[in-house]
């Protein structure tokens, strides 16, 4: 998954992705307000197990697990995609 990778200039946080390409980078803001914020996550169900039920071709028992959830962008114009051309000839 995601990881944090360090930090430019001790200011700017810097996270890999290994699913994006190598040639994009993906910047976000975060403002210091709880209304400034570009995307919001918003679980309305939390982490929720089912009964245990056995598995009819195996007789296995088993579990589920469920959550509901709500993921929205709301302020777009707080993301950015650059797209990186050339560095390796640098």
């Amino acid at each position: 998954g995601v990881q944090k990778v360090g930090a430019l200039n001790n200011r700017f946080t810097v996270y890999k992705n290994p699913y994006m390409l190598e040639n994009q980078i993906l910047v976000g803001y975060r403002g210091s307000q709880f209304l400034e914020t570009g995307a919001v996550y918003a679980p309305y169900v939390p982490l929720i197990m089912t009964p245990l039920v056995y598995d009819p071709t195996n007789f296995t028992p088993r579990k589920g697990v469920m959550t509901r959830y709500a993921k929205e962008m709301v302020r777009p114009e707080f993301y950015g995609k650059i797209k990186v051309h050339g560095l390796d000839t640098i």
